[in-house]
């Protein structure tokens, strides 16, 4: 579906290119392939070519528009704006949004401006729009002034946008994106408002009590925009007969800055009624070098310096108020640098600013500070051995009593911040220390004070705090997970692969579930009936909620399973539901929905009829895909899935709190779980990334799993004293799949040669992995012909000669095939270099071999977009149905080899309807021998779960799909 929509893309781009040469060129499709490579296909699904291509012409000339402009005028900031209403088309449903493509000439890489200020201006416009969720594109080259950035609104449920509503964008919203655009300032620094000017020049006034007394200045920084800094000058001086100099600064201009006098206010009058002024100007800089950093942000002293001896020139000599301190900083961290040379300049200007209250910046000694860094940097150098472990450093000489405390980021910080404050330290000078880094916090204290006792009771709160902060951390129930590759949905009805039934089984519950031995009980359902015949299963539900309060019906069972069957909704999955009464006819739809065996007798009963008698039907029902979706979210609120928090409704242990498909997901326990009582863990936190960085992490204690199924396994990992390395066959085989529609892989004779020329004993000494080798894609526990006579009595080399003759190819036309594996595995891109070399030696055969992430790869594989893949294959039910039922369909996207044969399709309708177990075992082993005759897929290995884990995690695992509902942190 996704292709051919691709292909009429392309097609309506290259109509657009025809008709408007001038205006349009082949540079349009490098924006449609970022765009793409920006969104995973469910994005792509769920919007009309049309819409795609309005958007993509729009940001085109758009942008050539803008380019014009900046050309014309770089300094000058200009937007253009583009409303596109369009409907998200979901199965079944459609869900009118606001399309809003911005494309904005910064006038400075000091703006701000993405989708939160886009939010706030729409909002000012519609208030209850919100941001659909997976519809953000956001783009800015690297030497370039255009942002790009588009986001589609919507409303709550199925509510529509008026006509009103979309003009009245059309019309303000321009404007309200014109204001806000966010200028970065320094963080060091804030504004000034009114009201502190108005206190600035009561301050000032005070200091003048003679007419003599020399002017009282505070210089202050304002703001910061593309062509200028702004300050504040306040002045305030008696009334002399030349003061008009100072009025004379705003005529006195130059290229550097300028004087803007905004007010002259009288103040107060002094001895023989001398008035005294107070005078305010805004002092325009240009941003010259001489007063910017290296990295381009304001040397607020330098600026200042200039600012002060061009106002000395002009007025004469003047107190400056707040220059003292400021000065004393300045020389203060400047001293610093040089006592401190091997400490980076940044971090010392770091550390210095985090000192508190501010004037201790100023006041303190140097070799006090010279003291409290070097103790802070032994403690930067400490380990941090677990989330609750925490590095303490402290020392005491003559009067001061320095302490230093390291812990990892999270709740620690906020109990301590205020420990200083909180403690009874009236006659101490004191000083505080505060600063976030990489991977956990830093704080101290510095106490000014002869008395041991006080510096002994001090240290004995600050003991004790930490023993406690640490004890709370140890009794807190948090998982820490991490994920390689990326899921395909957190949709039961969409992620039936391996990664993403992972996350959905954490989420959801179906009828079914797998205990913590492996054995099948009870989930939703409380009770189940099952007829003679074996053919109908009468499910009592028990009480249970969704995560938002609502209550679970078996409804939401009859519309999630129904929905999965429609001819419209896809999944590669359907399948598995072939099972139950005319649901295969209805997905074709050859029988109206109403004939599948599926329906809801009242609010808690389901009743489930089965095409004939499965021994396996109430394990099926335990997969994910057979979990529930709330039928009220999926018709109102359709792109439910990529939300998060109260959005995402679901009927798990676990309800998600983040969901940031690129960088983590963090679940937290459903207080609506029907057995919440047996959950342990409180949440579970998963973030993605490389294995090498997950093996730094858990060697940190920052991760309780390594390995799979959540990621790959590397043989460098090594357990240290509190971890344990745990080996669970997975039931799986990893299979080369052939691409049967391809004309060269049509011919069996070629994919049998293919087969044998790998020698897979080679191929796992070769990837240093279990010697298990697989000659049937059946399972092990599956298969009843572990050794095929095939791999004893044939020779590739004349199999493939023969094969190339009947498919008419000589060997100086064999075609280059492609190697497709998955990206981030212990096994794939070996595995697929092995068996290249082997092809290329004992058969000729030129292949290349390209990686993918998971979920590329699973598309590809759907859609027959490759030549040669290199898949895991794993059954999640102990029935050899799952696997061969794999190869029933040539059309089903789950066909990944897009093969079938009449006489097997025969077999396996047999074997189905066989209700004696042995008749049933020998149409089995005749099905087996056709799937290793005709080799759609070759089998090459068995496969392992190999996962290293923490002792503490109390863990066994009980499925395939590993499942956490009882785990526990002792």
């Amino acid at each position: 579906m996704e292709t051919a929509k691709l292909k009429i893309l392309d097609q309506k781009l290259n109509e657009l290119i025809s008709r408007f040469p001038k205006h349009l060129d082949l540079s349009i499709f490098k924006d449609k392939d970022r765009l793409l490579s920006y969104f995973d296909l469910d994005f792509l699904r769920k919007r009309s070519v049309e819409h795609l291509l309005r958007f993509l012409s729009a940001q085109y000339f758009n942008r050539k528009k803008l380019l014009s402009a900046v050309y014309l005028s770089p300094k000058t900031r200009r937007l253009e704006l583009r409303i596109m209403p369009t409907k998200l088309e979901f199965p079944f449903s459609s869900k009118w949004v606001v399309g809003i493509l911005t494309q904005l000439s910064l006038s400075s890489r000091y703006e701000l401006f993405d989708q939160v200020q886009l939010l706030k201006a729409v909002q000012k416009i519609i208030p209850d729009l919100r941001i659909v969720k997976g519809s953000v594109y956001l783009f800015q080259g690297a030497e370039d002034s255009i942002k790009t950035l588009y986001a589609e609104f919507e409303k709550n449920g199925d509510q529509f946008f008026t006509l009103s509503e979309i003009k009245a964008l059309k019309t303000s919203l321009k404007d309200e994106l014109m204001k806000s655009i966010e200028r970065l300032v320094p963080s060091v620094f804030m504004t000034r408002n009114q009201e502190e000017v108005l206190r600035n020049i009561l301050t000032l006034s005070q200091q003048i009590e003679h007419g003599s007394d020399l002017p009282q200045v505070i210089m202050s920084y304002e703001a910061q925009t593309a062509e200028e800094l702004i300050f504040t000058v306040i002045c305030v001086c008696p009334e002399t007969l030349d003061v008009i100099s100072i009025d004379n600064l705003q005529k006195q201009t130059n290229s550097f800055f300028q004087w803007i006098l905004e007010r002259k206010q009288l103040v107060k009058y002094i001895r023989q009624h001398q008035p005294v002024f107070a005078y305010i100007f805004r002092v325009l800089l240009t941003p010259h070098p001489t007063i910017l950093r290296s990295d381009g942000s304001l040397n607020f002293f330098a600026a200042r310096q200039k600012i002060g001896h061009y106002l000395k020139l002009n007025i004469g000599e003047f107190r400056d108020f707040n220059g003292g301190i400021l000065i004393k900083q300045e020389e203060m961290l400047h001293s610093l640098k040089n006592a401190l040379p091997d400490i980076s300049p940044e971090l010392i200007e770091n550390i210095f600013y985090s000192i508190a209250p501010i004037e201790m910046q100023a006041i303190l000694p140097l070799p006090t500070l010279k003291m409290l860094f070097a103790l802070f940097m032994e403690t930067l150098e400490l380990p941090l051995a677990d989330s609750f472990d925490y590095a303490y450093k402290s020392c005491v000489k003559d009067h001061l009593f320095i302490a230093i405390v390291r812990i990892p980021k999270g709740t620690f910080h906020e109990m301590a911040k205020d420990h200083l404050l909180s403690f009874d330290l009236p006659e101490v000078k004191q000083a505080a220390i505060s600063l976030a880094m990489n991977d956990s916090h830093v704080f101290g204290y510095l106490l000014e004070t002869e008395s041991t006792q006080l510096q002994n009771r001090f240290l004995d709160s600050l003991e004790k705090l930490l023993t406690y902060w640490s004890e709370e951390v140890k009794k807190q129930q948090v998982l820490c997970l991490s994920l390689e590759n990326p899921i395909t949905s957190l949709d039961p009805r969409i992620g039936g692969d391996g990664v993403s039934a992972l996350f959905v089984k954490i989420l959801f519950e179906g009828l079914m579930r797998i205990g913590p031995k492996g054995n099948l009980e009870n989930g939703i359902a409380k009770n189940v009936e099952i007829s003679a015949d074996r053919k109908t299963y009468l499910f009592t539900l028990r009480p249970s909620f969704w995560s938002d309060g609502s209550p679970l019906t078996s409804h939401d069972f009859e519309y999630t399973w129904k929905k999965i069957l429609a001819p419209g909704f896809n999944t590669a999955f359907a399948y598995l539901f072939y099972l139950i009464k005319n649901a295969e006819l209805a997905k074709k739809g050859i029988v109206d929905m109403s004939e599948v065996g599926i329906r809801a007798v009242g609010d808690h009963i389901l009743k489930v009829e089965l095409e004939s008698p499965s021994s396996n039907f109430l394990e099926f029902a335990a997969h994910p895909l057979f979990a529930p979706v709330c039928r009220r979210i999926d018709i109102n609120e359709p792109n439910w899935p990529l939300e998060e928090g109260p959005r995402y409704v679901c009927n798990g242990g676990f309800k998600i709190e983040k969901n940031h498909k690129d960088s983590s997901y963090a679940f937290i326990k459903n207080n609506f779980y029907w057995d919440k009582e047996r959950i342990h863990l409180e949440r579970i936190i998963i973030t993605t990334g490389h294995h090498t960085q997950m093996y730094e992490m858990f060697i940190q204690n920052k991760l309780h799993w390594l390995g799979s199924p959540w990621g790959t396994w590397g043989n460098y990992f090594k357990p240290g004293p509190n971890d344990e390395i745990l080996t669970y066959p997975d039931k799986g085989v990893y299979w080369c799949v052939c691409n049967t529609k391809h004309p060269f892989l049509q011919n069996r004779k070629i994919r049998q040669a293919l087969a044998l020329a790998i020698n897979r004993l080679n191929l796992l000494e070769t990837i240093d992995y279990f010697k298990k080798p697989s000659y049937s894609p059946l399972p092990s526990s599956h298969s009843q012909i572990p050794a095929p006579a095939i791999f004893e009595t044939e020779n590739e080399k004349s199999l493939f000669k023969e094969g190339l003759e009947e498919s008419g190819y000589s060997s100086s036309e064999i075609p280059h095939l492609k190697i497709a594996f998955t990206l981030r595995t212990i096994f794939g891109k070996s595995s697929a270099e092995f068996i290249s070399s082997e092809w290329k030696q004992k058969l000729g055969l030129t292949t290349t071999i390209e990686g993918y992430d998971y979920k590329t790869l699973f598309a590809n594989l759907t859609s027959g977009d490759f030549h040669i893949a290199l898949v895991r294959w794993q059954p999640w039910v102990n029935d050899p149905f799952y696997t061969i039922n794999f190869f029933a369909n040539p059309n089903d996207p789950m066909n990944f080899s897009k093969w079938s044969h009449p006489e097997l399709q025969h077999l396996i309708q047999e074997a189905q309807l066989e209700t004696n177990d042995e008749n049933r075992k020998f149409l089995l082993f005749k099905i087996e021998e056709i799937l290793i005759r005709e080799m759609p897929v070759i089998p090459l290995f068995d496969t392992y779960y190999q996962f290293m884990k923490k002792k503490f995690l109390q863990f066994t695992p009980n499925h395939m799909l590993m499942d956490f509902k009882w785990a526990r942190l002792t």
